[in-house]
């Protein structure tokens, strides 16, 4: 009992978390092409499990768009059945190669869909692209649901 980690953990409440998630660092935003078109890039996190931390580890995979001045960020997974989503760049839109979902460069769905929503766009730190470097607030949601609902 004395060495149990749960006991050793943070609660959410003492990391600073409970009011959102934490926005990680994606990219560097010379790194997105003027143009618009769309980068894949990793989400990394540092994970900890009941004894072990591992730094750097991927915990998922996000688009980055410039749009003028401004980064638009989605989840690159597929809301329809959890897919990664593809961009192709004959076609200039994303594709999951799965169930033939389609998305605009906007993450607008094209119907018809077998996806029950856009993709997930997520919020980009404003504040940090005049710092020259795009930080995300990375959540995945759960595929196959109208509205969104948050993985813990």
């Amino acid at each position: 009992m004395f060495l149990d980690p749960i006991l050793r953990r943070k609660k959410k409440a003492d990391t600073g978390e409970d009011s959102g998630r934490p926005f990680r660092r994606v990219a560097a935003l010379d790194a997105l092409p003027a143009d618009g078109t769309p980068v894949q890039v990793p989400v990394l996190a540092d994970l900890t499990d009941a004894w072990n931390r591992e730094p750097n580890q991927p915990v998922g995979a996000v688009y980055l768009r410039k749009v003028g001045d401004q980064v638009e960020c989605f989840n690159a997974i597929c809301p329809h059945a959890g897919c990664f989503v593809a961009y192709s760049v004959d076609r200039k839109l994303f594709q999951c190669p799965c169930h033939t979902s389609s998305f605009q460069l906007d993450g607008t769905r094209i119907l018809p869909s077998p996806s029950p929503r856009d993709m997930d766009d997520l919020k980009v730190d404003d504040s940090k692209l005049k710092e020259g470097e795009v930080w995300v607030q990375f959540v995945n949601y759960y595929p196959g649901h109208e509205e969104r609902e948050a993985k813990p």
